[in-house]
């Protein structure tokens, strides 16, 4: 039963995501995200420890216009695997989206550690720091 559901809703998603590959940028409007938001949400409540789905709700969340939900998602995917360098990369950028360049720069620092040879981390660290500094001079 639970399998069949989970194909269900993984159907469901495709068809929603389909927007995403076939048509143009503003052609997937928040509202297609939105769409998608009640079925991700049912995978990881029938899957809590699947890291890839809730990273999957994390970035539908933040393209639907929820920044908040999609925080809380990815600090719930590193509490999981705290490993992970990407989790802390990506909350970096919801960070940097809420212009919270401290919390920014504290997920890269994380994410440089996990992974000190990481080239865009770098220049990411290197762009929130600036902006860190521009905003602690005004």
């Amino acid at each position: 039963m639970q399998s069949q559901l989970l194909f269900q809703l993984q159907q469901n998603i495709r068809l929603i995501y389909g927007c995403k590959k076939q048509h143009p940028k503003h052609i997937c409007s928040r509202e297609k995200w939105s769409d998608a938001l009640p079925y991700l949400e049912r995978v990881i409540n029938l899957t809590p420890d699947d890291t890839i789905s809730i990273k999957e709700t994390a970035l539908v969340s933040s393209k639907s216009g929820d920044q908040q939900r999609a925080i809380e998602l990815l600090h719930r995917a590193s509490a999981l695997d705290p490993d992970d360098a990407s989790i802390h990369s990506d909350l970096s950028k919801l960070y940097q989206n809420s212009e919270r360049w401290s919390e920014a720069k504290n997920a890269l620092d994380q994410a440089l550690a996990l992974e000190p040879k990481n080239a865009n981390f770098t220049k990411k660290w290197l762009i929130v720091f600036l902006c860190l500094e521009t905003k602690k001079q005004h």
